[in-house]
């Protein structure tokens, strides 16, 4: 008697009786991507640009170096010549740093930026999304 009781009940509830579930999608305001950058990963990704940076000017440092290591061979000619070397050595490891920490802020506001650029539409909530993957990107990539 209970193998009929069974058989009946699996019956009664068929696929073909039950109405399609459907189920609204909804964003959970505490979410937090897996793919935000750790610390390490930013630091990480800094020394990467400031990297670029110092193989992007190697010719101007080889310049530089050449330029400054001159004037203090000719110290025998003139005393004052290394202080010129040292004043254009100076002036060029400013501008070196100068140059760095451009390229690191245009990568840091690339998502704010590219948000500027697209006005992105959705909720605040999408559009910090967004900003952390564009972040990623911009961490993974350099």
């Amino acid at each position: 008697m209970a193998t009929k009781q069974r058989s009946r009940n699996r019956r009664s509830s068929s696929s073909r009786d039950r109405t399609p579930t459907y189920v609204a999608p909804v964003l959970d305001p505490t979410w937090v991507s897996p793919y935000v950058p750790s610390a390490g990963e930013r630091h990480a990704n800094v020394k990467a640009v400031k990297s670029y940076v110092r193989r992007r000017k190697m010719p101007q440092t080889i310049i530089v170096g050449a330029v400054t290591l001159v004037t203090f061979i000719l110290f025998v000619v003139a005393p004052w010549l290394p202080i010129v070397g040292v004043v254009i050595a100076g002036l060029y490891l400013w501008d070196l740093h100068r140059a760095e920490a451009r390229f690191v802020r245009r990568g840091s506001t690339l998502g704010a930026t590219m948000l500027d650029q697209f006005k992105a539409g959705g909720t605040n909530e999408d559009r910090q999304r967004l900003a952390i993957v564009l972040d990623r990107l911009s961490a993974t990539f350099g």
